[in-house]
Parts: C-alpha cells; sequence; structure tokens
C-alpha cells in the first residue's frame, strides 16, 4: 500500500500498521516504513482475506487515514509449458526529484501463451524501497521522493513468474536534479578592516559561496545598506563576488558600513541566500588641526607673576587617535621669550617678568600640529 502526505519533515513521514482483530490479520506483517505487507503464515488456496491497513503520520497532532486490503490466495501452478514472455523489454525512464510518491514510473508488460496468472516483482537495484510494482499489474510507482545529491542513476531489476518459469527485465532510472538547494555563503557575517585611505577600484573583500546542486553558477549582488551612502562607495562583482571601492571613503562622515550581500543561482526557479558585510574603515591623518577662533587676545598686568596664566587657544581636529592628538608652540612674537605655552592645553602663560616700558603689546603666533 502507498500513502502520501503534503506536509514536510516529520509531518509528512508516514509509518503503516495493520489493524490488529480483523480477520485472519496475524497472518500477515506490514513494513512500517514502506507499506510492503509480507505473508507471516502458510495460507490455504482459494481463501480470501480482509485486511484493513493505517497509514499515520508524525505530525502534533498525528493524522491518520485507513484503507481496505483484499489478499486473494490463488493456487500455484505445477506445471508450465512456456515461460512469460517480457514485451516491454529493457526500459530506460527518467524521473526528477519533484516527482511525486504515487507518481507512475513505467509499466512492465508481459505474456503468458498458457494464460497463467503473472506475478512481478522487484528483485534487486532498490534498497532504500524506493520504488513499488504491482505484483499483478506490472505497474511501476514512485514510492518516496527521490534525492539526485544521494543517488543519480538506478538499475532495478523486475523478476516475471508464472509460478513455475521466472524471466527478469532490466528498469534503469536518470534521476534529474531540479534546483532544490539554495546557495550558501562560507560566513553569514564577514567583517573586514581597511583604512579610509584607499583607492578607488581596490578590492576589499572576496565574497565565497557554494550551491550543492550541480553546474549552478552564481551571481553576487549588493542588496542593501545601513546607511543609503554605503550603496554608492561600494561595488560588488557579479561574477566573482569580489567588493571593491566605487569611491574614495571619509571615516569622518561614515566610520562603519554594513552592508546585505545577495547571492543566487541559475536554477528554476531560481534560490538566493544573504549575507552581512561589516566594514569598519580606520582614520587616516587627512585633517589639519583648526583653531576654534583664529584672533584671540588677551590682557595682562605689568606685575603679573611668572606662571599667570594669560589666555588659551584651542584647536580641534576632526581625525581620532594619535591623529587627532595636537601639539602647541609659539613660532613668533615672543620677544624675550617672556610667554610659554602649555603644549597639550593650548594655555599661554608668563614665564619671565614684564615690563610695559620695553614692550606694551605682544603678537604671537601660535602652531597646531597633530600626530
Amino acid at each position: 500500500v502507498l500513502a502520501t502526505d503534503q506536509d514536510i519533515g516529520e509531518n509528512g513521514r508516514v509509518t503503516y500498521s495493520i489493524k490488529p482483530g480483523r480477520g485472519k490479520a496475524k497472518k500477515f506483517r506490514i513494513d512500517p516504513d514502506t507499506g510492503v505487507i509480507y505473508a507471516a503464515r502458510t495460507f490455504e488456496v482459494d481463501t480470501e482475506y480482509d485486511l484493513l491497513v493505517r497509514a499515520e503520520d508524525h505530525g502534533v497532532p498525528k493524522r491518520s487515514q485507513q484503507a481496505r486490503v483484499v489478499v486473494a490466495v490463488v493456487g500455484v501452478p505445477l506445471e508450465s509449458e512456456n515461460a512469460p514472455v517480457v514485451k516491454t523489454g529493457d526500459q530506460h525512464v527518467e524521473l526528477t526529484e519533484s516527482d511525486v510518491p504515487g507518481f507512475l514510473v513505467t509499466l512492465i508488460q508481459a505474456s503468458d501463451v498458457d494464460g497463467e496468472q503473472l506475478w512481478y516483482d522487484i528483485i534487486g537495484g532498490d534498497e532504500r524501497n524506493e520504488f513499488y510494482i504491482g505484483r499483478d499489474n506490472g505497474n511501476v510507482l514512485l514510492a518516496k521522493y527521490l534525492d539526485w545529491e544521494r543517488q543519480r542513476e538506478y538499475n532495478i531489476t523486475i523478476s516475471i513468474s508464472d509460478g513455475v518459469h521466472t524471466v527478469y527485465t532490466q528498469l534503469y532510472i536518470s534521476v534529474i536534479d531540479i534546483n532544490d538547494h539554495r546557495p550558501e555563503f562560507t560566513e553569514s557575517v564577514y567583517r573586514v578592516d581597511i583604512s579610509e585611505n584607499i583607492e578607488e577600484g581596490m578590492e576589499v573583500l572576496q565574497l565565497h559561496a557554494t550551491d550543492e546542486d550541480e553546474d549552478k553558477k552564481l551571481f553576487y549582488s549588493l542588496h542593501a545598506a545601513r546607511d543609503p551612502v554605503s550603496l554608492k562607495l561600494f561595488r560588488v562583482d557579479s561574477v566573482t563576488g569580489s567588493i571593491v571601492m566605487a569611491h574614495r571613503l571619509d571615516r569622518e562622515t561614515l566610520a562603519e558600513h554594513v552592508l546585505i550581500v545577495i547571492v543566487k543561482d541559475q536554477g528554476t526557479p531560481a534560490k538566493r541566500n544573504y549575507a552581512t558585510v561589516i566594514i569598519t574603515v580606520h582614520d587616516h591623518n587627512d585633517h589639519a588641526p583648526e583653531f576654534t577662533t583664529k584672533i584671540v587676545q588677551g590682557k595682562v598686568y605689568e606685575t603679573a607673576a611668572v606662571g599667570t596664566q594669560v589666555v588659551q587657544v584651542y584647536a580641534i581636529d576632526r581625525d581620532i587617535g594619535d591623529n587627532a592628538q595636537i601639539t602647541y608652540t609659539i613660532v613668533s612674537g615672543n620677544i624675550g621669550n617672556v610667554f610659554g605655552i602649555d603644549p597639550n592645553m593650548g594655555v599661554i602663560s608668563v614665564v619671565k617678568p614684564l615690563d610695559i616700558s620695553t614692550l606694551s603689546e605682544y603678537m604671537l603666533q601660535v602652531k597646531a600640529t597633530d600626530g
């Protein structure tokens, strides 16, 4: 018997059983996975056995259905002059992975000039019981979904017997691959560190993906980004998967780019998959310090003691880390070196006694240096 279930996984896995207590059910046993019914005891000729077979899935809740099976016991001829003749000969059939259980694979046709009943059996080449043959009619049916990745060719031996003579035929089955696998990136998240001074056209990252289906070409593309500006700065080679710079970067504008990349195969239907690329941009010393104001005025009394703070200058740098560390120096105008400057804070102080009669106004030029 053969039952199908449109669910997948455990919800679609079917187990067969014979309902006990009906007729002579104990004379038979059933393979719980394949549904093939076997004789468990001897029989009397010209009798019938009425069985009730249940097919049950493994879902939650479990669902089941019953079917009535009538087994007729016929006598085996003691002699037969002629052996059966196979009309169809050896056959070659192509099936796809998407063909459903119950699909008619082919019909084995044979005849017997003695008019004896013929019995058909699969006796080799079907180790996983993926096919079923009608014992009294030669109809070969698909019992399970096929998997091209597991087995691509079958050489099935079928016997035809009239009870005395047995002949054989071969059924060759080729499985055609369908696009049942999504391509897979080697990483779900790629991380890369780059400098902001990387040149246009330089490679940032090489994407890699695989596909278990046969001869499937893969194509790569940018799908989305956390910040839309990132989509303009990077591009992906659709064939090689290489991510390259499309425009120069500026860490101060955006220090981290998060891209969503996509890989797609050429199957029917096409399948795709996604990965995340996180690009961290490291600082390059591409910004000079800038004073917050160009002219700073300060006043100090002639009697101010050495160490008196006069004024503070302040500069900023858009770089980060050591590239933004600023050092202050007085480069001109410090006649008599009466003033000094804190190199880190930019505070200008009196370092020698002042004399207004010598000079009443100083025009100092201060330099801010980064790095």
